[in-house]
């Protein structure tokens, strides 16, 4: 389920939920990290920083992201 659309100087990037991952794309990039049940946005935050040019990321939220899962 797409989740975030991500923007950088770098492109433009999509994440979705996969259900236990987080999988990014982009133009010629793809990245897959672990959803942790018990923080996911904690997770999100991490599989955030595979993307380049992530700190002057602009993250557009689809779907929001459950704090108190777990």
């Amino acid at each position: 389920m797409l989740t975030a659309i991500i923007e950088t100087p770098a492109g433009t990037f999509k994440a979705y939920d996969q259900g236990d991952d987080w999988q990014i794309t982009g133009e010629a990039f793809e990245q897959w990290c672990s959803i942790w049940s018990k923080d996911r946005r904690a997770s999100f935050d991490r599989a955030l920083e595979a993307v380049p040019q992530s700190e002057q990321a602009t993250v557009y939220f689809i779907q929001p992201i459950d704090l108190a899962e777990g």
